[in-house]
């Protein structure tokens, strides 16, 4: 009888080592996964601001002389 409790405890600790190591394994893939999703929310974001900003930005210094050239700073034509 002990050699049978001793075969079936060798190989609940071989099961448990593999469940272990597959459980970190999927821990692992879940959180590079996690990383890549954050990632990609990062640059889309990046990306987003970027968009929102370029139109606000660059006709802000151009509009006053652009959009408007009766109020040009040499004055309009007298």
């Amino acid at each position: 009888m002990a050699e049978i409790s001793t075969d079936q405890t060798r190989q609940s600790q071989k099961i448990s080592k593999a469940l272990q190591k597959e459980l970190a394994d999927q821990e692992q893939t879940e959180h590079e996964e996690r990383l890549n999703r954050v990632a990609e929310l990062r640059r889309k974001t990046e990306i987003y601001r970027q968009g929102k900003q370029t139109p606000q930005e660059r006709p802000a210094p151009l509009s006053p002389s652009s959009s408007r050239p009766g109020t040009s700073k040499t004055g309009p034509p007298s």
